[in-house]
């Protein structure tokens, strides 16, 4: 069995499994079913627009937030994009975000 990415199997999903739940995102206080075609959706648009503003493959991409749908697309997007994802925890203090920055 050939071994898969990540997106590899997000896309698989995505056609497969078009309007199955991927997974729940609360607004305005209720819980409401996300698509795996809208999670493809959305990590293809955050990767291109990646490219458009010139992160190249290999490029390293800080993420600063708190776990949320938002996180999960964004982090897809920018391993769509062929870059590499390097989160940042919110209560990190200034200087160890930096640090994480720069390693």
């Amino acid at each position: 069995m050939a071994k898969k990415s990540i997106l590899d199997l997000l896309h698989d999903h995505a056609q497969n499994r078009v309007q199955d739940t991927a997974c729940l995102v609360k607004t305005d206080g209720k819980y409401g079913p996300v698509t795996w075609a809208k999670v493809w959706d959305d990590a293809k648009r955050v990767g291109k627009a990646l490219v458009a503003v010139g992160i190249e493959p290999g490029d390293r991409v800080n993420v600063i937030a708190q776990t949320s749908y938002e996180w999960i697309h964004t982090d897809l997007g920018i391993l769509a994009a062929g870059a590499v994802t390097v989160p940042i925890y919110p209560s990190n203090l200034p200087d160890e975000s930096q640090y994480v920055s720069d390693h």
